[in-house]
């Protein structure tokens, strides 16, 4: 989408790349206390008050038409985006037996790599077709929908729903 935001928005190299960095500074920095969160608060909380917050920040960038709007989108997007690993590793623990685990670990890690090939098409379909603010609402839109079905059907432990605690 760079292309088509610079594009509109007439901004620089160095303003692109400052887009990109400050969504991954603000990712690193709070995946920490991300982790601490989901052990204090849950991570089915955690996952999807990321998951909102995630989506602030892509409506904030796709109605951007400063650079300062932008990077405030870029880094509330990252914040939110920070809850993702941890949480759901979180969840993995709790519900997988530990000789299971690295499977399910495994399972997760190619569903977030296929899930981001797949976001990086759609998005770029998106921009293409409706232009590059689509690509900004549209699939925050679609995780909405599906942080609201997490949230409904999934549980912190197996035990919330009956089921034995894993070790």
């Amino acid at each position: 989408m760079i292309p088509l935001v610079r594009e509109e928005l007439v901004i620089s190299n160095a303003q692109a790349g400052w887009l990109m960095a400050l969504f991954f500074i603000f990712y690193t920095v709070f995946q920490l206390p991300s982790g601490y969160m989901a052990d204090r608060i849950g991570p089915r909380k955690m996952l999807t008050w990321g998951a909102m917050i995630s989506v602030a920040g892509n409506l904030i960038f796709s109605s951007g038409s400063t650079f300062t709007m932008l990077c405030m989108g870029q880094a509330v997007n990252g914040l939110g985006q920070a809850t993702g690993w941890t949480s759901a590793l979180k969840l993995i623990v709790n519900w997988f037996p530990r000789s299971q685990r690295a499977t399910a670990i495994g399972f997760f890690a190619t569903c977030v790599a296929a899930g981001s090939s797949f976001g990086i098409w759609i998005s770029g379909l998106l921009g293409d077709q409706l232009g590059w603010r689509s690509s900004f609402i549209i699939p925050p839109a679609m995780m909405a929908a599906v942080s609201l079905i997490f949230w409904i059907q999934v549980r912190d432990h197996p035990q919330e729903r009956g089921l034995p605690a894993f070790n």
